[in-house]
């Protein structure tokens, strides 16, 4: 909705191996008028009266620090619909736009293509003194071990390597989800390319 509004800027075009004819696009929100008018349409949508837990999403991934991530990340899921939380793209679709804030600090991708698959969300720093993240989620059904789901995602992340053109320090994030229940799993690495 942002880009067919206008309000997203073209950062570069992606070359794509297969097929020359299409085109992809990075965006980028252009300033911070923008950020803030996305959280207030997101707090809107969402029907809550604050966007503090949206900033301790962002804060606990420059702070690295797990517990608000979840703590944030399960109100989240919470202040959604959970006939909008069917399938893994639900909720990638829910935390995609949110690490969108970082893109100052971070490289912000969905979908990338690395190692031997796709990546959910791969934030990359654009400098050694941040954290470069990457992040899979494994949706599951209602008796599912949701612990397992995310070990699940962790082992994706490594045995795909995912993080294949990340260095210094990474972190993993696997999230196992159902409706709004979450577990996850994160994974400290350090590398050097």
């Amino acid at each position: 909705m942002f880009l067919n509004a206008g309000y997203l800027t073209i950062e570069n075009e992606i070359a794509l191996k297969a097929d020359v004819s299409k085109k992809k696009y990075r965006v980028k929100i252009p300033n911070l008028e923008v950020v803030d008018e996305f959280k207030s349409f997101l707090a809107a949508y969402l029907e809550v009266s604050s966007v503090d837990f949206l900033d301790n999403i962002i804060e606990s991934l420059l702070e690295e620090n797990q517990k608000k991530f979840i703590d944030s990340f399960s109100e989240l899921l919470l202040a959604s619909s959970y006939h909008d939380l069917k399938s893994e793209n639900s909720y990638h679709m829910l935390l995609f736009p949110l690490c969108l804030y970082l893109q100052n600090t971070h490289e912000v991708s969905s979908n990338l293509e690395e190692g031997e698959g796709r990546s959910d969300i791969t934030l990359k720093a654009k400098s050694s003194k941040y954290t470069s993240y990457v992040i899979e989620f494994k949706h599951g059904k209602k008796n599912d071990d949701l612990n397992e789901l995310a070990k699940d995602a962790i082992q994706q992340i490594i045995d795909k390597k995912y993080d294949i053109n990340l260095t210094g320090r990474i972190i993993h994030i696997g999230l196992g989800l159902y409706s709004k229940h979450v577990a996850m799993k994160w994974i400290v690495k350090n590398s050097s390319l």
